[in-house]
């Protein structure tokens, strides 16, 4: 066993979840330095109220500020496109490694043959650097969406847009995978993946446009099932894919911890203690990005240990 993997083994998935909090914590720090303080403003005004208000203009401009403070004023901008960059080859490798950290030593047994992780992770990285560069299209889906948000009234109208969101970026991410490869294939893979997770599936039901949806969507659901109850029966370039998958809602998932972190921070601002810690250690109104930093740092490592014990 390598020094690196002695290293990994001995961290485990929650010693991962701390390095990946940590990386939230700095990036952050580098956003809150980076941050026009009317932007600053806008969140910590929202962060130093002490309820809930009832309607959302405050938070999707809070939304709004701490996105661009992370990705910039402009789409095509040198600092989008490096921070999509860093962000996603961030978050590729952390899915990966998280994964790694729990199940490395079963897949290394079934494949005694594959190469160190920090080989593994190198032979990569090209691959990682030239996908990560094409998620600047989803940053700039998001950046549209969060412009429609800017009259949005009520709670329920955020999360109707948070969704679709997400459903855009699956969507989008399903037709650059399947449509070419059903362009070139036909239905043949549609029908060989299907199989390999349902092996008396019946191909039939792919004769029809709803069909293909469905199948899709099935695929979908038994990776994301068989990562979290037999991510060991996998290959490195089977955890690799995924993990760009789940790259491409990169944009949705920091705008939704973005939101959790938000909301926790303003239910928890009416108890004293939790209220004067918060003031402690940061002046929200001068570093709140720093305070959300902080609160999705927590929300990704508890979810770490989530995964652990599951």
């Amino acid at each position: 066993m390598s020094v690196f993997s002695e290293v990994a083994a001995a961290l485990g998935v929650p010693g991962w979840g701390v390095a990946i909090s940590s990386g939230i914590v700095l990036l952050a720090k580098q956003v809150d330095g980076s941050m026009r303080p009317e932007a600053k403003a806008v969140i910590g005004e929202f962060l130093d109220q002490g309820r809930i208000p009832t309607e959302a203009p405050s938070v999707t401009n809070a939304v709004c500020a701490a996105f661009r403070a992370t990705f910039g004023e402009r789409q095509w901008s040198w600092r989008c496109t490096r921070r999509t960059l860093l962000l996603s080859m961030f978050t590729v490798y952390s899915i990966c490694l998280l994964i790694w950290s729990k199940h490395g030593g079963e897949i290394r047994g079934r494949m005694p043959g594959l190469p160190s992780l920090p080989a593994m992770i190198a032979s990569s990285l090209i691959g990682v650097v030239l996908f990560s560069l094409t998620l600047t299209l989803y940053v700039g889906k998001t950046r549209l969406i969060l412009r429609g948000m800017s009259n949005l009234r009520g709670f329920y109208g955020l999360f109707a847009f948070m969704l679709l969101d997400l459903l855009l970026t699956y969507s989008i991410n399903m037709v650059f995978y399947w449509g070419p490869n059903m362009a070139l294939f036909g239905l043949t893979n549609l029908c060989d993946t299907t199989r390999y997770y349902h092996p008396n599936a019946d191909c039939t039901a792919f004769d029809n446009p709803a069909g293909v949806l469905a199948g899709i969507v099935g695929i979908s659901a038994a990776m994301t099932e068989r990562i979290w109850s037999q991510a060991g029966s996998l290959t490195p370039g089977n955890i690799l894919n995924y993990a760009e998958g789940c790259t491409t809602l990169l944009t949705s998932i920091w705008t939704v911890l973005i939101v959790i972190a938000m909301a926790m921070l303003r239910l928890l601002s009416p108890l004293a203690r939790v209220r004067r810690f918060v003031r402690w250690g940061w002046d929200v109104r001068e570093n709140a990005v720093m305070a959300l930093g902080w609160m999705m740092a927590v929300l990704v490592f508890l979810s770490s240990i989530v995964y652990a014990i599951v």
